[in-house]
């Protein structure tokens, strides 16, 4: 029950939801040090704020460390500094031009709390969207992610862009690895589907999020004909998703939102009329 005598809803991914949506992690360490120092943490002090898109807001302790998406920072408290860092030796020796060609970035912000005390930091999103923790260590220790659904992570977790190849069909993912907490987002709501060994799951290619290490993944073809094809609204290819592990995907992919505005904008004809 929360204050206003109104049950709170919980989420499957462990937020708690009512008029503020609020995670809270235990601190990562037992007492701040005198001066600050280089810390590797796994556990991040956060809170999300919703309605009608999400804010990432993160506690640093001195000395602590995040790492994240460029272009979300919303305010920094004093005390809190940032550099860029490069996204992982994978991204720039083996992917880069395939990442850029996807629309993924090279590199990553690290912040870091140089001041003597707890301060305070926020990240939003480029698009309304809806954010979602994930503790490494509950899924094995990795995760491949969408190039776009990365916001942020503890610096005890591993970024790297992984390329790999079903045929002669690449897959290009955001690799996540360690123990810590990593923060997903969705356009849409983000579901969370477990699934069972050997059982499969088709979806559109833009609604995958992320997935577990231990699931398998391909492509298919629509089926169904040219017709399903050409109208059915869902693209030429569908991403296999095999079990065992889980998999996150988003019910409103930022594809669909721009084919759809994009649909709607006037063209040079129309404008001439």
């Amino acid at each position: 029950m929360n204050r206003t005598g109104k049950p709170a809803i919980r989420e499957g991914l462990g937020v708690q939801m009512s008029r503020r949506r609020l995670v809270q992690m235990a601190p990562f360490l037992g007492s701040a040090p005198l001066a600050p120092s280089a810390v590797s943490a796994s556990e991040l002090s956060v809170s999300v704020e919703g309605a009608p898109s999400d804010l990432l807001e993160i506690t640093l302790q001195p000395g602590e460390k995040l790492q994240a998406d460029p272009g979300t920072l919303v305010y920094i408290s004093d005390g809190i500094e940032f550099n860029i860092q490069p996204r992982g030796g994978g991204a720039a020796a083996r992917g880069a031009a395939a990442v850029m060609l996807k629309g993924g970035r090279l590199f990553v912000v690290e912040y870091v709390n140089k001041g003597n005390a707890p301060a305070k930091m926020a990240l939003g999103t480029k698009v309304p969207s809806r954010i979602v923790s994930v503790k490494l260590e509950d899924y094995g220790g990795k995760l491949l992610g969408n190039l776009h659904s990365f916001l942020c992570a503890a610096d005890s977790v591993a970024l790297d862009t992984e390329v790999d190849f079903v045929g002669a069909q690449p897959f290009i993912f955001e690799s996540v690895t360690g123990k810590g907490s990593v923060f997903l987002t969705g356009a849409g709501n983000v579901v969370k589907r477990r699934l069972e060994a050997g059982e499969t799951m088709r979806v559109p290619l833009g609604a995958l999020v992320a997935l577990e290490g231990s699931v398998k993944f391909d492509r298919t073809i629509v089926s169904g004909g040219l017709q399903n094809v050409l109208f059915g609204g869902q693209g030429l290819l569908f991403t296999v998703l095999k079990g065992p592990g889980t998999v996150w995907v988003d019910s409103a992919p930022i594809d669909g939102l721009v084919r759809e505005v994009s649909s709607r904008l006037p063209t040079k004809n129309k404008n001439k009329n």
